[in-house]
């Protein structure tokens, strides 16, 4: 199931991922599609490296499948890689304003 209205979940809570080892991990790459006869180039990821550094809980959630000529080929859920950067922009917007909150006590003493 998929939404973000509150009434189709329960069990809220405050998410409490560590993303900066995912952070330091996750590598976006520049890369154009085999098959893809202009080699267009586009950024993106790897899901077999997404794979390997994501927690267990949080695989199925981000790496998916699909079947092209019956080959069986992985895929990352790009939209959920937006959470991970979301979390990481709040931490590093707190870790700011605590820096700036230091540094203006320092100034005024």
């Amino acid at each position: 199931m998929q939404g973000s209205d509150a009434q189709l979940k329960e069990n809220i809570v405050k998410s409490d991922l560590d993303v900066d080892p995912l952070l330091d991990k996750i590598q976006v790459v520049d890369f154009n599609f085999k098959e893809d006869p202009e080699k267009r180039h586009t950024l993106g990821v790897i899901a077999q490296e997404l794979q390997e550094i994501l927690p267990g809980q949080y695989k199925e959630e981000f790496i998916g499948s699909a079947k092209i000529r019956d080959e069986s080929y992985l895929t990352v859920r790009d939209n959920k890689l937006v959470y991970i950067a979301l979390l990481a922009l709040q931490k590093q917007k707190k870790k700011i304003a605590d820096l700036e909150a230091r540094l203006e006590a320092l100034e005024n003493k």
